[in-house]
């Protein structure tokens, strides 16, 4: 029997066989993938805006040029936009050091295709967008946008204001020390959980996440096709913020792994059918089971009544001595006359 693994699925569970298991884990659920590494090859597929540059020896990207002028902004995107689909989770990692000055900081950004057009020097370069997902790492303590701290992760949702942040210096780490670090951003769409994570450069990945949120993006983006990059934005302040290399993941998951099914209907239909199924076979075994029980019963009796047979049937008849009342002294010899007649008829005694 071919081995399977059972998988729960909300109320549902799937006998899924365990080579389909392994050679889905072979499979390329990648739609597409880019990085900027430490190398003087720079992905044509990735667009720089505003004060983004690359650096003269090309081993990262600097975001911000405050030299230029006290409003200084960049962002770094793929130039190849994808559809959110409901199928879709990504990952994304990152490293990048900010300056020790009170500016913006970064942020992750899942954008419109028409955000280039609309990118601003003010707070990220999205003071002009309404529409948007982030990730801030942020540096400033700006209360006109509810920061609790001038060293906080948040996410943002079509909004400035955080929907949930947390202190990055819970973990002992400083945003803008200058000091290079390293996030991890994944996005899972069955969940629909959005994990941050965030490290010293060289560090490897923390297990547990920093920051963890539940957001529905397929249907914030119900299939419209959007850009990803990385945007920062000095404020007033001559904050530099650089990125060494990134990575960006986007994978399609099969249907039939998502915790709710397509046609629940369906789906339930074909469960009541199978639990009918089901309890088919229960009374059937169940109907052998006692036959057979039944039949050794019987069997067993029957053997118990043989043996029973044997044993008392061998021993009905039971021999008894019984004491004779004939003695060897008692016999006793007596006299016997025998008489024989001649041939001419007299009488002959002989003792």
């Amino acid at each position: 029997m071919m081995p399977t693994l059972r998988i729960p699925n909300g109320m549902m569970h799937y006998n899924v066989p365990i080579y389909l298991l392994l050679l889905l884990t072979l499979l390329p659920f990648s739609i597409f993938s880019f990085s900027i590494g430490l190398s003087s090859h720079f992905d044509p597929n990735l667009g720089l805006i505003g004060d983004a540059k690359i650096t003269k020896d090309g081993s990262f990207v600097q975001l911000t040029d405050p030299s230029k002028s006290s409003l200084s902004s960049g962002f770094v995107f793929q130039r190849i936009p994808f559809k959110f689909l409901d199928s879709n989770s990504f990952s994304t990692d990152f490293s990048f050091s900010i300056s020790p000055h009170n500016g913006d900081g970064l942020s992750f950004v899942i954008v419109p295709t028409d955000f280039p057009s609309k990118f601003s020097k003010k707070m990220f370069g999205l003071s002009n967008e309404r529409r948007f997902f982030g990730v801030e790492f942020d540096t400033l303590l700006n209360k006109n946008v509810g920061d609790k701290s001038a060293n906080h992760v948040g996410v943002n949702v079509g909004s400035l204001v955080s929907a949930k942040s947390t202190n990055v210096s819970f973990i002992n780490l400083v945003l803008n020390s200058g000091k290079k670090l390293h996030s991890w951003v994944d996005y899972e769409c069955t969940s629909k959980r959005l994990e941050v994570r965030l490290s010293e450069f060289g560090s490897p990945r923390p297990y547990d996440p920093l920051l963890v949120y539940q957001v529905d993006l397929a249907s914030m983006w119900k299939g419209e096709e959007v850009l990803v990059g990385l945007s920062s934005s000095t404020g007033s302040s001559f904050q530099v913020t650089s990125v060494y290399s990134w990575k960006f993941r986007v994978r399609s998951v099969p249907k039939w792994l998502h915790s709710q099914p397509a046609d629940p209907h369906k789906i339930g239909n074909e469960h009541s059918l199978e639990k009918m199924a089901n309890k088919k076979r229960f009374h059937l075994l169940a109907f052998l089971s006692g036959f057979i029980f039944v039949t050794g019963c019987i069997a067993l009796a029957a053997f118990i009544g043989l043996f029973l047979w044997v044993i008392l049937g061998n021993n009905s008849e039971v021999v008894i001595p019984v004491k004779s009342s004939v003695h060897p002294g008692d016999f006793r010899y007596e006299k016997v006359n025998v008489v024989v007649e001649d041939d001419s008829g007299h009488v002959k005694n002989k003792n």
